[in-house]
Order: structure tokens, then C-alpha cells, then sequence
């Protein structure tokens, strides 16, 4: 059968694709999965903002040890908006 997951973690800072046509490829799908954006280069603040207005459930910096992502993606599967703790 065809996968329907219930979270996605995608990295902002795909090196060779755009991973905000991404967030919004899965955002149209009919069933579409939470977002957990992770971003690591620099400019936080400015992407986590704009992966949240293109419905991103939680965005997360890489820095964010293996606690704090599992606590984010338990939010995020709750039904959760979520900005991580260090953006």
C-alpha cells in the first residue's frame, strides 16, 4: 500500500532542492503529515517564520539534541504548533 505517514521532519537546508516547494508539496496532499522543519544555517529565525506561514507544525534548530526532538515531535503529533526552544 501507499505510505501515509503521520510526521514528516524535513530539513530546510535541502543542499540540492527547494524544501519550501517541498513543505507545501505535502501540505497539498490529501492526508497530508505534521511538519517538523529543522534548520541549521544561521538565519532561524527568518526561515522557521516562513516554513510556520507555509504549515509547518514545529520548526526546530539541527543544535536541538535527541530529548528535545522527540519532545517536539510528541507535541507536533498532539496536534501542536511548535518553535523550538532555541530559535
Amino acid at each position: 500500500g501507499e505510505l501515509r505517514p503521520d510526521l514528516a521532519i524535513l530539513d530546510l537546508d535541502l543542499p540540492d532542492g527547494d524544501a519550501f516547494a517541498l513543505l507545501a508539496g505535502l501540505r497539498s496532499l490529501p492526508e497530508p503529515p505534521a511538519v517538523l522543519a529543522v534548520e541549521g544555517d544561521g538565519h532561524a529565525g527568518d526561515a522557521a517564520e516562513r516554513a510556520l506561514r507555509l504549515g509547518a507544525s514545529a520548526c526546530l534548530s539541527k543544535r536541538a539534541d535527541a530529548t528535545e526532538l522527540l519532545r517536539v515531535a510528541r507535541e507536533v503529533l498532539t496536534g501542536q504548533v511548535v518553535l523550538g526552544n532555541d530559535l
